[in-house]
């Protein structure tokens, strides 16, 4: 008998790599899509995601050409299919399907599917699968972080996740400079389109 999965999450790794698999329970099965540019998956992730047996699976897709956003399809395609295998096959069984990525070119699809009742959301970092709130810290930094980008031109900000990270070390002189990048999408002050960051930082969220 097949296992009876709550939770689908669709991991677009060629948009998302930080894969954490403590946020995750013994109801949840993760999909990790691959494509023809993702060479070098980092060994300890590999390991750590063996003990999870059919609960992790990794998909890779080889018939990409290497160009943005294709396995964006893909995902689209097995998420259909598994949309509907589970509606007829648990009919009675609440599924919740997520896709980890940070490009909002999934939401146009994400908000069909909610129209015909589906329970589906997109979310940017693992941390939002957890209900711990920002720590005092970290509320102020992000803080401080919304209003030096406020103060610079929208074309002249960080357009990258990269350079992101290199600003912010350079400016609050902070090591954890991605966890503060995962929170920030985590609250929606900038998401990412086509490999580039698009930010909402005026919005009062903290």
């Amino acid at each position: 008998m097949d296992m009876i999965f709550e939770h689908y999450i669709f991991v677009d790794y060629e948009n998302v790599q930080g894969v954490d698999l403590d946020s995750i329970d013994e109801k949840t099965k993760v999909l990790i899509f691959v494509g023809i540019n993702q060479k070098k998956i980092p060994i300890d992730l590999i390991l750590k995601t063996q003990p999870y047996g059919e609960a992790v699976e990794w998909v890779r897709i080889k018939e990409t050409k290497g160009k943005k956003n294709e396995l964006d399809f893909f995902i689209a395609y097995f998420l259909g299919s598994y949309i509907t295998h589970n509606s007829a096959a648990y009919p009675d069984v609440p599924i919740e399907y997520i896709v980890y990525a940070k490009d909002a070119g999934y939401d146009p699809l994400i908000k069909h599917l909610k129209e015909l009742k589906v329970p589906i959301r997109r979310i940017t970092t693992f941390m939002e699968l957890r209900t711990s709130p920002l720590n005092d810290e970290n509320t102020e930094i992000i803080k401080k972080i919304q209003e030096n980008l406020s103060k610079i031109d929208s074309k002249k900000r960080p357009k990258t996740k990269k350079s992101l990270a290199g600003h912010l070390k350079a400016l609050f002189n902070v090591e954890a400079a991605d966890s503060l990048i995962e929170e920030m999408f985590l609250l929606n002050l900038m998401h990412e389109e086509n490999g580039h960051l698009k930010y909402t930082i005026n919005q009062d969220v903290l």
